[in-house]
């Protein structure tokens, strides 16, 4: 960890620039500072790793940091407040470069042998123990550390592995583990927070004062923080709609903050069907507008206990929209996207989800994608404050001829990010006919494939119940004895679930355990192969 206070003094005016950087460390960047009449000038250049710059008026705690930048290499104009300004760039480490990052307390007590590769991290403590004895020891190959303490036995609200420790082994052991580490954030508003809820606040709709039409403070560092600002694509329904038909009732936008002042314009729909209603002189026919990406569905969640109303997204059909050349294809979006004066550089890569559908005793929104076997171009972010289904495998090819589906093969992926409040996958065996009375033993899953980062929410340990731990971060609905689920990517807990709230249980009930082929995307140590919106978190160091 490093702290460096560089002070640079004009007449009249005093500018302090303070570098933060985490345990993996880069060279800091050089800190160019501009003294202008009305305004601060600053830009700074560092290839290899991402750095936020903030400012501050005063150093009287509580300081008041306001984000002023980011960037690899980067420059921001700041209006002077004061008869002083304070200035310090933080290292921003990609929050998918960590196999695994807990913003809570992280419980991993699995049934079988574990390896976990790459890099751990919790804000809260870590709570660790490998199955029985001698080979089906749990494995960190990397570092670990946590904020608070690191216990190789379980959680003392965990009431399910009473009587478990050991088993462990840390084979990288060079300060390793590490306890009392500082934590890991992210710059949310003005402050840098460990808060479950500011990890949580990006996946919600961003308040009136950020959200457009306030153009300015939408798309401002403090605006795009939510992934609602930050999107290409924004798709929402309405309360009552009808599901499993057309969805007259859902809305897609697509969004540009660079193309003013058409930065969020409605997506034409690309499906026509006709609705007769009626007989005689009574007789109506009426024109159905609708997507051929986007449907709502409804099948049933065992754990939950309730039937869900999904939005879903089939990546399919989107991919055959964004190529599609015709006035209501998705060419035209991707166009803008790409290039001239309004474009970002890179292809549609981004969703945001957001489901009306009210939540009930018996209903849950939700989102689901389906036929996401190959990804757009660029890559795909989904994002949702609500639960997430998959639906089949994901991200495991990018020509139709050519997969990835073993653990640490992701060479045939593009970048990919489910950021959401649960993730649920559901093997191409689904059928959204199981109904509350279909047993488990009817329930026969196929081997699953998933290539993702995922940023998600969990339901805690409470002396009651098990969090399930990282061994049961996704989640199941099927009977897996026997059946495999293939994993490659990062995995995120940040937060307490605000909809899918209804505890783990033990194998057996509603589904049971698959063997768990997991791994760490390697590729995400590669700035450039990291999924669309990858959040930063850094190790501030306050002065």
């Amino acid at each position: 960890m490093k702290n460096r206070l560089t002070k640079l003094i004009w007449f009249f005016w005093t500018i302090c620039f303070v570098l933060a950087s985490t345990g993996q460390a880069q060279t800091p960047p050089v800190l160019n500072i501009t003294n202008g009449i009305n305004q601060v000038g600053l830009n700074w250049s560092n290839p290899n790793s991402y750095f936020l710059l903030q400012s501050a008026t005063n150093l009287t705690r509580p300081i008041n940091w306001v984000v002023c930048g980011s960037g690899a290499s980067g420059m921001a104009n700041v209006q002077k407040s004061g008869p002083q300004m304070f200035f310090r760039t933080a290292q921003m480490v990609p929050l998918y470069q960590f196999a695994i990052f807990y913003n809570l307390d992280l419980e991993i007590n699995p049934g079988a042998a574990m390896t976990v590769v790459g890099p751990v991290h919790s804000n809260g403590s870590i709570w660790a123990t490998g199955a029985g004895s001698g080979t089906s020891r749990l494995v960190f190959s990397s570092t670990v550390d946590a904020v608070g303490t690191i216990s190789n036995v379980p959680s003392p609200l965990d009431p399910q592995n009473v009587g478990r420790s050991g088993n462990v082994l840390y084979t990288f052991t060079d300060n390793n583990p590490l306890a009392n580490y500082n934590p890991l954030t992210f710059a949310f508003g003005t402050n840098p927070s460990t808060d479950p809820t500011s990890f949580l606040a990006i996946l919600q709709s961003p308040p009136p004062s950020l959200a457009p039409p306030n153009y300015t403070a939408a798309y401002s560092v403090t605006g795009l923080a939510y992934l609602q600002n930050a999107v290409d694509l924004i798709v929402t329904n309405a309360a009552n709609g009808t599901n499993g038909t057309l969805g007259t009732n859902i809305m897609v936008y697509y969004q540009n903050p660079n193309n003013v002042p058409n930065y969020l314009i409605q997506v034409l729909p690309d499906v026509t069907s006709t609705n007769i209603t009626g007989s005689g002189s009574s007789k109506a026919t009426n024109i159905i507008y609708a997507y051929s990406y986007v449907t709502n569905v409804s099948f049933y969640d065992y754990r939950e206990g309730k039937t869900v109303q999904a939005v879903q997204i089939d990546v399919a059909k989107l991919n055959s929209w964004l190529t599609n050349t015709s006035a209501t294809g998705g060419i035209q979006y991707d166009n803008l996207n790409l290039g001239g004066g309004a474009g970002k550089g890179h292809h549609i890569n981004s969703i945001y989800v957001f489901n009306n559908v009210t939540q009930t005793p018996s209903q849950l929104p939700a989102v689901r994608i389906v036929n996401g076997q190959k990804l757009p171009v660029n890559g795909l972010t989904v994002a949702t404050p609500q639960p997430l289904y998959m639906l089949g495998n994901y991200n495991n090819t990018t020509n139709g001829s050519t997969f990835s589906l073993t653990v640490g093969d992701t060479t045939n992926t593009v970048p990919s990010a489910l950021m959401c409040d649960a993730i649920t996958i559901l093997s191409g065996n689904w059928s959204d006919s199981f109904n509350p009375s279909t047993p488990l033993s009817s329930r026969t899953p196929a081997d699953t494939v998933v290539n993702a980062a995922v940023y998600t929410g969990i339901v805690l340990s409470n002396g009651t119940h098990y969090s399930g731990g990282v061994e049961n971060y996704f989640r199941l609905l099927e009977n897996w004895a026997g059946n495999i689920v293939t994993w490659n990517g990062s995995m995120t807990a940040l937060f307490p679930s605000q909809y899918a709230t209804n505890f783990w249980q033990p194998t057996g009930n509603y589904y049971n355990a698959p063997t768990r082929r997991w791994g760490f995307d390697l590729n995400f140590t590669n700035l450039n192969k990291l999924p669309p919106l990858t959040p930063l978190v850094a190790n501030f160091v306050t002065p």
